[in-house]
């Protein structure tokens, strides 16, 4: 076991896993967790009433070694006696403040939780909740507070309710804990929010295609392609895997930890998705040639359809490149989303039924894909509108 001082710990590398534990030499059951956001936060681990507990003493390098290791010392003295850390954290002078509540509460979800969610929360703690109610302690929030501040962020209202909803999962936990009687979001009612569904036009697909097809990187607009094509949400195509992919069968088995329903699903490629893997299952780059390779390089690699050098990871984003593909194809205020609402609408104009496009394009409950009801009745509507006209037109010939 390492001596838990400056030096060691300011060499301590970044894991591979979520988080690493590194123990003291001298007090049991003193450490420093390191996350892999490069997080380091001094712990103490320790048993009463037959649990083992870990403790959150405070952060480095706001809190030196030295000083959280004199806090271990003093903490274990506690414990000996019957006092538990985490309850005793009840008396007021120990209240926590949101943000560190709010610290523990994305430890406790980052083995339930996807990356990309993680991402989105700390961004959402460190621009809008922090500095605003960061330092308050727990116990002193009111639903006055909490429903004043989501009124202030109504010109954004998506925003607005997202960052309630993270407040409102804090505040439970922390009522979980033990550490408040009701949560202050308790019936604040969220902004309504409008759905925004934008559907290409056969023209504005043509622009598209067109544009992706003069692109340098045909990595990336294969990737466009592919969404556009199978329906699927970009994260699935961005991570997609080869041993995913029955190219026999022309089918795309996507693994349930990969799907927003997390359920298996089985995709049917059509004819153009699958030439598009077939022709990225020809270029697979090899491990040996992606020696060198660098920058924002992405190619197809053994484990990949994706994958991006420099990181040794699937392709995380593609928004710069989206953004010069619809400036080339002239298409204004288009996400890449409104692709797979597109896929979405044009079987649904095509007389597909909803249950199947619902299946194709990964919805878990079946009132999500209802939104395109309208288009449905659309579609019977000119189906009914054809048949009368037929029998105008056998009347007008007699």
């Amino acid at each position: 076991m390492p001596n838990l001082n400056e030096r060691f710990i300011q060499s301590l590398k970044t894991p591979d896993t979520k988080h690493k534990i590194y123990w003291d030499e001298k007090v049991v059951g003193f450490g420093v967790r390191i996350t892999n956001h490069n997080t380091k936060s001094f712990v103490l681990r320790y048993v009463i009433d037959g649990r083992e507990k870990k403790y959150t003493i405070g952060k480095f390098p706001d809190l030196s070694s030295t000083a959280a290791r004199e806090m271990a010392i003093e903490l274990r003295g506690k414990i000996t006696k019957g006092i538990d850390p985490l309850n005793d954290r009840k008396r007021k002078h120990d209240l926590p403040t949101l943000k560190e509540i709010s610290l523990e509460y994305l430890q406790l979800k980052e083995k339930v939780l996807r990356d990309k969610t993680l991402k989105e929360y700390r961004r959402i703690l460190e621009r809008h909740i922090f500095p605003k109610f960061g330092n308050h302690k727990i116990t002193s929030f009111t639903k006055k507070d909490i429903e004043t501040f989501h009124n202030s962020l109504s010109s954004t209202g998506y925003m607005a309710n997202r960052i309630l909803q993270l407040l409102s999962s804090i505040f439970m936990t922390a009522q979980s804990w033990g550490l408040i009687s009701k949560s202050p979001t308790d019936d604040i009612k969220k902004f309504k929010e409008e759905k925004r569904e934008e559907f290409l036009s056969d023209d504005e697909i043509s622009r598209l295609m067109t544009a992706l097809n003069s692109e340098q990187n045909q990595i990336n607009a294969s990737a466009i392609k592919l969404i556009l094509l199978t329906g699927s949400r970009k994260s699935e195509v961005l991570s997609a895997r080869w041993q995913d992919f029955d190219l026999a069968r022309g089918m795309w088995i996507k693994p349930a930890f990969l799907t927003k329903q997390n359920k298996i699903s089985n995709i049917p490629l059509n004819e153009e998705a699958l030439k598009i893997v077939k022709e990225l299952k020809k270029n697979i780059v090899s491990d040996k040639e992606l020696e060198g390779l660098s920058g924002d390089v992405v190619v197809s690699n053994n484990q990949y359809l994706f994958y991006n050098p420099q990181t040794k990871n699937h392709l995380q984003d593609i928004k710069r490149f989206w953004q010069n593909v619809c400036e080339k194809a002239d298409l204004k205020n288009v996400r890449i989303h409104d692709l797979r609402h597109t896929f979405a609408s044009i079987l649904v104009n095509s007389g597909v039924g909803l249950e199947v496009i619902g299946k194709l394009i990964g919805h878990s409950n079946a009132s999500t894909t209802q939104r395109y009801s309208h288009l449905l009745n659309e579609t019977l509507k000119q189906a009914t509108n054809t048949f009368n006209d037929r029998v105008n037109s056998m009347q007008k010939s007699k």
